[in-house]
This record gives C-alpha cells, structure tokens and sequence, in this order.
C-alpha cells in the first residue's frame, strides 16, 4: 500500500511541477483527500517520502482528513466540478460506480 502511494506522489508531484497551465485558483500545494482516515499518520507517510526524495522536500503537500461520509463525497463532486479536485484521494470500491463515467 506504502509503495503504491509512493508512486502516486511522485507521478503526480512530477506532473505538478511541469504543469504550467493550471486552473490559476487552484493551490500550488499537492492534495490528498481523505475519508475516515487520520490525517497524522498520512502526514508521517508525506514526511517520509519527502525525506527519500529530497526533489519534492520543499514541496507543500496538504493532506484533509473527512469525518463524515456525505460531506466528502459532496466535497469531492463540488471540487471535481468547479475544476479543482484533489490530486490524490480516496473511495471504497463500491462507489466506484457513482465515478466510472465521470474521470478520465
């Protein structure tokens, strides 16, 4: 699971960083959304990738932590609509039908 976020990270900070057309409202910081999961021990995680990965340790990686289920959910369509999405985030694998048609 640790090696799969960590090719995540470097996929999208690498792309991030190489992205200069971006939604100009967006932040510069890479974000990761989560749903029930603390976000003290995604933060380790963050750390310690950056420590490995001394190109990406002055980059500012956001991690959110969701509580609530229909809060999340409703963040995470309002944020895909208005174009601002998360760069990495989480969902049980019985919603993914409500996003099969709506990602590319």
């Amino acid at each position: 699971m640790l090696l799969v976020l960590f090719i995540f990270l470097f996929f999208f900070l690498s792309n991030k960083s190489n992205n200069k057309t971006g939604n100009s409202a967006q932040s510069n910081a890479f974000r990761i959304w989560l749903l029930f999961d603390g976000s003290e021990s995604m933060t380790k995680v963050v750390k310690n990738f950056q420590s490995n990965n001394t190109k990406y340790g002055n980059k500012k990686i956001q991690v959110v932590s969701f509580s609530n289920y229909e809060e999340y959910f409703s963040s995470l369509v309002g944020a895909f609509v208005r174009g601002d999405a998360p760069d990495l985030f989480m969902i049980h694998n019985t919603d993914g039908k409500f996003f099969e048609n709506e990602t590319i």
